[in-house]
């Protein structure tokens, strides 16, 4: 008998819900027969992250308080995808409403956290050819001080000195060739 290389989810029980988390126990099968009777998911809401260039291709960032950090830290604009909301539609809300920017929104690729525990989805979309076209509208969970565009070298200081220290924004710098 051939056993499958993947593992089977056999079930899945909620153990919390909220708009921002979902925890799972799921019951899983592994290739060799074992069964795991306590495997935990969590499930955050896909977002978007948007690596937004100006004509000198500076990327814009966002300094915002971060609750679970504790302190102001410097960021991509990004936003939570809606429910039957495409990708793109999310990226040109989220950076209007956030920068007050619209521009050439190219999808770059998709990000994974934690593709062993997290279900979260983070998609990577390239602004460039930016264009100011109004006022900020910031959600209350939203404590944004100011923007600014930061040069390679200035986004290379500021992961040196601790105020850019998300895995998903310098990934998304990766993903964008944006060292390079």
């Amino acid at each position: 008998m051939t056993r499958s290389s993947n593992w089977v989810q056999k079930s899945r029980k909620t153990l919390y819900s909220s708009p921002y988390l979902n925890i799972y126990e799921d019951v899983i099968e592994l290739p060799n027969g074992k069964i795991i009777s306590d495997y935990t998911v969590v499930e955050k809401p896909s977002i978007v992250l948007l690596v937004a260039k100006d004509e000198k291709h500076n990327i814009l960032f966002l300094n915002e308080y971060k609750y679970a950090a504790g302190k102001y830290l410097w960021g991509l604009p990004a936003g939570h995808i809606k429910q039957n909301e495409v990708p793109l539609n999310a990226a040109k809300r989220e950076l209007l409403e956030e920068t007050g920017y619209t521009g050439i929104f190219t999808i770059q690729g998709v990000l994974k956290e934690y593709p062993t525990k997290d279900l979260h989805t983070v998609h990577v979309i390239e602004v460039s050819d930016l264009e100011k076209k109004r006022g900020l509208t910031h959600e209350d969970t939203e404590s944004i001080t100011e923007s600014n565009f930061f040069s390679k070298e200035e986004v290379l200081e500021k992961i040196s000195e601790g105020t850019i220290l998300s895995s998903t924004t310098i990934s998304a710098l990766v993903l964008t060739n944006f060292f390079h």
